[in-house]
């Protein structure tokens, strides 16, 4: 199965940097991560740390630009209109939808995260917010 992993890993992160010229990723630390005794083993498994280097080196060779970003409230922030829940409003892990209370937004968890975190990579490199948008499957 340690193969099989590796190899999926390999072509996934290929796939990644020949769709993508310019690739943000949550810069989590995952070494701090695995401490935290009810999420160590999913951590574990899903060996994200390979899998973010694979996706660095092969952009690094394809000339991509690949650039961690911080994940501070990524998941917290409406990717609309800029609303953060905090406190008794912070999301759960077990929360899969994020809905806002400000604009009404209603968006699973994960890209409303991904858009946060497109928004951050792109101010970070000085591109504009409206560079072209996700498509669906993306």
């Amino acid at each position: 199965t340690g193969w099989k992993r590796t190899n999926f890993a390999h072509q996934h992160s290929r796939r990644v940097v020949n769709q993508f010229g310019t690739i943000f990723v949550e810069d989590l630390r995952v070494n701090r991560m695995v401490k935290n005794r009810h999420l160590s083993k999913s951590i574990s498994d899903a060996a994200w740390s390979a899998f973010f280097e694979m996706i660095r080196a092969k952009a690094e060779e394809a000339g991509r630009v690949f650039m961690p970003v911080n994940p501070a409230y990524t998941s917290q922030t409406c990717s609309n209109c800029g609303y953060r829940r905090v406190g008794e409003e912070k999301l759960t892990l077990s929360m899969r939808t994020f809905d806002c209370p400000s604009c009404h937004l209603h968006l699973d968890r994960d890209l409303n995260a991904a858009l946060n975190i497109k928004a951050v990579g792109l101010h970070s490199v000085g591109l504009p917010q409206d560079a072209p948008a996700f498509r669906r499957g993306e």
